[in-house]
């Protein structure tokens, strides 16, 4: 079996252009950052963490409006088998509903803070993992949707 080339992720703006995000989110969008690392957040859960301290290429986008509590963000990184399973397992223990068709593991939660609604989409594509934080499932699954498709489109050779 030929060993694929290696992954590709592409830019925030092309993942998910500032246009795009203006007309799904709110004309004020701003993009709040775009790196190439995911902070660690000490409430995620120790196979969050771990799967982003194993990943060797990630990118992490934030769009949001400033000065205020509006934001959405956009995590992908490679993710090996055992890391993808432990995610999985975890997030289902911990609440996520889940499908797996195809191969794709979709896996979502929305809650109620004292903001109001945040919702969490994870894709597990075979070595791919993509996670979206916003304020609706429709709204997370379709960022989720349009990053994949990004990730498609840069990863011709790759079948996810």
């Amino acid at each position: 079996m030929p060993t694929p080339e290696p992954l590709i992720i592409p830019g925030c703006e092309t993942l998910l252009p500032l246009t795009t995000a203006k007309s799904l989110f709110s004309p004020a969008t701003e993009v709040l950052g775009d790196t190439d690392s995911v902070p660690i957040i000490g409430d995620e859960l120790s196979e969050v963490e771990t799967a982003i301290s194993d990943a060797s290429i990630t990118k992490n986008c934030i769009w949001g409006i400033p000065n205020s509590d509006g934001f959405f963000s956009l995590t992908i990184a490679d993710i090996n088998d055992t890391d993808a399973a432990n995610l999985k397992a975890a997030l289902l223990s911990s609440g996520y509903l889940g499908a797996t068709s195809g191969g794709a593991t979709a896996l979502e939660l929305s809650a109620e803070n004292k903001i109001g609604t945040i919702a969490t989409t994870h894709y597990l594509v075979g070595d791919l993992w993509i996670s979206v934080t916003g304020t609706s499932l429709d709204f997370t699954t379709d960022i989720a949707d349009r990053a994949l498709d990004e990730i498609r489109t840069a990863n011709p050779t790759r079948s996810y």
